[in-house]
């Protein structure tokens, strides 16, 4: 499934795919880091609970 970020360097939506890990609830594993596709910075994945 793919998860959708915003990307701290230049502001453009990045989708990181998250590798399904839940087998009675859908759950995810994303990656701590992730390269944006324009700019090529380093993100780090937000945790769940921040807004």
């Amino acid at each position: 499934m793919e998860f959708e970020f915003d990307c701290w360097c230049c502001g453009i939506v990045c989708a990181v795919w998250g590798k399904p890990v839940g087998f009675w609830k859908e759950e995810y594993e994303l990656a701590a880091e992730w390269d944006c596709w324009s700019c090529g910075a380093v993100n780090i994945t937000p945790d769940e609970d921040e807004d």
